[in-house]
């Protein structure tokens, strides 16, 4: 018999005779905007955090996919000890030999969870590469084999990839130690770009020097995908080493962008993911 004969929301029938001695938390992959408990079988644990499982779920028990994001939860603080009148049920096998997600990322994937309020499950399923969730594997090709960050990807030294990169980014004034912004222009004549872009650095450049701004100003420069569509794109980067000087550049920079002839449109994003 099961050690747990546990008490759940979903489980109507009794469990059978597998030997159960451990419970799993569970954020499914469907989106279901909460973790479940299950008990999983001596035969198939051990079972870590960061590995898949099948188990059923729902009134209907429809094999569903998730995350383990727990292992070996005390019956006292699982689910089932709350009295809910209902049986944990049981995990269906275990799909993953090794976990896809290490402690680190399942913490980022949490905060993420938290913070942009959406499913567990929903988050460490888009962490995770459709190749990687299938079996096949990652192929990395590169002309810059010896690079460290190719390096460390190929090796999963995440810390070590950390460590150079923020070294690079202090050395470069990019966040976190700075702040950096990003202004896109675009517009479908080139020369109109241009001439609009040369403006917008001076209105720049003229914001700097007024008050005496702790700022590193480049460009315009074409930005790094120079047209999409039927637009000609040009960007101005700007790094300064406070947030307090991006607000000041910025609240005297939007009194004055109507005054941008020719007229271009413009996105301003700061500290972006990438450069595009």
């Amino acid at each position: 018999m099961s050690k747990y004969q546990t008490e759940s929301l979903f489980a109507a029938e009794e469990t059978d005779q597998q030997a159960c001695n451990h419970i799993i938390r569970v954020a499914f992959e469907s989106a279901a905007d909460a973790e479940f408990d299950y008990l999983v079988p001596d035969e198939i644990w051990p079972v870590g955090a960061g590995q898949r499982i099948e188990a059923p779920f729902g009134k209907a028990d429809k094999a569903e996919k998730g995350f383990c994001v727990e292992a070996d939860v005390p019956f006292e603080e699982s689910f089932a000890a709350h009295g809910r009148g209902r049986k944990l049920k049981i995990v269906s096998k275990i799909i993953d030999k090794e976990p896809l997600v290490d402690s680190g990322l399942m913490e980022l994937a949490k905060w993420i969870s938290s913070y942009y309020v959406c499913p567990l499950g929903q988050v460490l399923a888009a962490m995770v590469p459709g190749a990687v969730k299938k079996g096949a594997g990652v192929r990395t090709q590169t002309f810059l084999p010896n690079q460290p960050a190719i390096q460390f990807a190929l090796s999963g030294d995440f810390e070590g990839f950390v460590k150079e990169e923020l070294k690079h980014r202090k050395a470069c004034n990019l966040p976190p130690f700075w702040r950096l912004a990003v202004i896109v222009m675009r517009d479908e004549n080139f020369d109109k770009l241009q001439a609009g872009c040369q403006v917008m650095r001076e209105k720049i450049d003229n914001i700097v020097e007024r008050d005496n701004l702790e700022a590193i100003v480049r460009g315009p420069v074409p930005a790094v995908i120079s047209r999409l569509q039927r637009f000609h794109r040009m960007q101005i980067i700007v790094q300064a080493p406070k947030a307090e000087t991006m607000q000041r550049l910025f609240t005297g920079l939007r009194a004055r962008l109507w005054r941008v002839r020719p007229a271009v449109k413009v996105a301003i994003d700061i500290d972006p993911v990438n450069l595009l």
